[in-house]
């Protein structure tokens, strides 16, 4: 029969550093014979339970012992207490450096340790020395600062670790950041706003635009105002008579602010109750519901619409009556030049009540919007603008053709040609009840 009175006497711990985890160690101890169990004490602490053969621990900066007994598989012990194991936690910590995009190119980082004197550190793809190259930290604060100059553009990589003689950070700081010093560029879509130096009969502009640097912001301004914070699609109204300018530039993520890309225009009357149509189309401008386009209230005794005519309820004609004659007006303003015309107001006016407006265009100048079956509005009365389809100017020859129509009428037919530097011309042509195409009034 085995009989077993001895207590075991466990080994000295061995230390071992994480590499991956900071301030992190892990002590393994054995003994003379097999442990059932093990307690243990971590500098002045009392003996208690810990895992029997290897324990991890997470520590703050500082000198540890580290101490184990154990029982054995007899239930012997806790017997002799092991030799002690002695270790230091050196931990960095970066204070401050430069942005994670940054236009600096020489940047300065700060770093502290409380129980590392000296600093080992490198750029990029260099190896870590281990000659405290960085320097040693001030003792006042315990930090120390690392200068880099002429850093080019693109990413860059910076390693930094306290040490203590033979003693350092197993874990050193890593920062990566990215050095941007190219100036971002703003774009104007030439699709929105005015067109450059155009003379506008609007009072109100929306402005889109972008850049080629992902992550930027914008700053806008009007005129002499100061730039401020805007986005894509902003809205300037209000505008005076006279000259203005709109510019737009670019912030990218490494604070570069690059060069305003911006269009001048000018604003041919103002628009005093800000209803999109100017003193000088708008029959009363201290009235918004009074305006070009608007819908006619009948007998009471206003023009709403700026048509010209006061709505009446219609008088309902006998069979025998003759067809009504459809009479409207075409009204533009326009700019011409050799070789195009640019348009700021282009309106059909005097649209009878319930009339069908049909507008085409043929020439190499055509927008899109009046190709083909081009534009159609229906139950149409006042005026009818077709100002969307003027946004660029249209090429001499180029043909508007307008056909405002009603059910047994004799229908209104305006044709206007863009001529080379002279102002469009306009032929007004009538096209009675079953006839296929116009003819002169």
């Amino acid at each position: 029969m085995f009989e077993d009175h001895t207590a075991p006497t466990p080994t000295q711990p061995t230390v071992t550093y994480s590499t991956t985890t900071d301030r992190t160690v892990t002590l393994n101890w054995g003994a003379n014979e097999p442990l059932s169990s093990s307690v243990c004490s971590l500098g002045s602490a009392p003996f208690t339970a810990c895992p029997n053969g290897a324990q991890t621990l997470t520590l703050g900066e500082g000198t540890y012992t580290f101490r184990v007994q154990g029982k054995d598989l007899s239930g012997n012990g806790p017997g002799a207490i092991s030799p002690t194991a002695t270790f230091r936690i050196v931990d960095t910590t970066l204070v401050s450096g430069p942005a994670n995009v940054s236009n600096v190119q020489s940047p300065t980082f700060t770093f502290s340790s409380l129980s590392g004197l000296f600093f080992d550190c490198s750029l990029d793809n260099a190896t870590i020395p281990t000659s405290g190259d960085c320097g040693a930290k001030n003792p006042a604060d315990n930090r120390a600062t690392k200068s880099f100059t002429n850093l080019p553009d693109g990413v860059h990589t910076f390693r930094i670790r306290a040490k203590d003689g033979p003693e350092f950070d197993r874990v050193p700081i890593v920062r990566t950041w990215r050095v941007d010093t190219v100036l971002p560029v703003a774009r104007l879509d030439s699709n929105s706003g005015p067109g450059a130096g155009a003379l506008q009969a609007v009072n109100t502009e929306t402005f889109n635009f972008d850049n080629n640097e992902t992550g930027s912001t914008f700053e806008c301004r009007l005129d002499s105002a100061a730039f401020a914070p805007c986005t894509s699609g902003i809205v300037v109204d209000h505008l005076t008579a006279g000259a203005h300018t709109f510019e737009v530039r670019a912030i990218d993520l490494a604070g570069n602010v690059g060069a305003a890309a911006s269009r001048k225009w000018s604003v041919a009357a103002n628009d005093d109750d800000n209803d999109g149509f100017n003193a000088q189309i708008d029959c009363n401008d201290a009235d918004p519901s009074i305006r070009p386009g608007a819908i006619e209230i009948l007998d009471n005794a206003v023009d709403e619409n700026c048509d010209g005519i006061v709505g009446t309820t219609p008088v309902v004609l006998s069979q025998n009556t003759k067809p009504e004659q459809i009479l409207v007006t075409m009204a533009f303003f326009a700019t011409a030049g050799k070789k195009t015309t640019k348009f700021t107001t282009l309106q059909v006016k005097n649209v009878p009540l319930g009339a069908t407006v049909t507008a085409t265009c043929k020439g190499k100048g055509c927008p899109s919007g009046l190709k083909g079956k081009g534009f159609t509005k229906k139950n149409a009365f006042g005026t009818v603008t077709l100002a969307k389809f003027i946004k660029k100017p249209l090429k001499a020859k180029d043909v508007i053709t307008v056909i405002v129509s009603k059910p047994n009428a004799i229908n209104a037919v305006k044709i206007l040609t863009v001529r080379a530097g002279k102002k469009p011309l306009i032929t007004t042509k009538c096209q009675p009840p079953g006839a296929k195409s116009p003819v002169a009034c």
